[in-house]
């Protein structure tokens, strides 16, 4: 009695799992094209494509795959201890791989900060103009705009404006990647050094020009 309740139970979780799984993902690509297209209000679409439903869709996508291939151990007359322990434990190290990524992974190319002035040890050509920077104020260094945060929120790349984006207070010049104003879940004319450290390392971006300085 207690083994068929069992049953009962993990195949309740399974058709659980298996529409949570369906909803989550269909309503993680409407919301991807409320990032990229508009398609729904874009501050709701960054929070369901990037704070909400990946973890979500880990954890039932987990449950089903996991149950399935019990139910397949079980049809093949290998479900014992060693299938059962191997499953869990592959289960267990997939969703915490996931659930690391997503709440407690950063990236660990960023630079440290010394001061008020970081150093920055590149050079940059932007417009015939060699940048070189070495622990001094990017304005005396090259003379270029500083912006405000208010400033840099103009340029979001909407309605032929340029894209504009600070990463460690420095103000790129993104027009090339950010497509009406977008790049994935990240949206010009904003300060997104966090966001980018997330995804990307400093060479990424240190290739676009450099139109600025963020004010303090």
């Amino acid at each position: 009695m207690q083994r068929k309740n069992l049953e009962k139970f993990l195949t309740k979780v399974d058709r659980i799992s298996a529409w949570v799984l369906l909803v989550t993902f269909i309503l993680y690509i409407i919301s991807g094209y409320g990032l990229t297209r508009g398609l729904i209000d874009r501050s709701v679409s960054q929070g369901l494509h990037v704070q909400y439903l990946p973890l979500i869709i880990i954890v039932a996508f987990t449950l089903h795959v996991g149950l399935a291939l019990r139910l397949a151990f079980v049809r093949w007359q290998a479900w014992n201890k060693f299938s059962k322990t191997v499953l869990i434990l592959a289960c267990m190290a997939f969703l915490g791989f996931f659930v690391y990524v997503e709440l407690f992974y950063q990236g660990t190319s960023r630079p440290e900060q010394t001061g008020p002035e970081m150093e920055i040890e590149y050079s940059q050509l932007d417009e015939g103009l060699e940048i070189d920077i070495v622990s001094e104020p990017l304005e005396e260094a090259s003379g270029l705009r500083i912006f405000t945060l208010e400033e840099l929120s103009y340029y979001d790349g909407q309605d032929g404006r340029p894209a504009y984006v600070a990463v460690d207070g420095i103000v790129y010049d993104n027009t090339e990647v950010f497509g009406d104003g977008h790049h994935y879940s990240h949206l010009a004319g904003q300060e997104l050094t966090e966001e980018f450290y997330s995804y990307h390392v400093l060479e990424e971006i240190i290739k676009y020009p450099v139109v600025g300085q963020l004010a303090d």
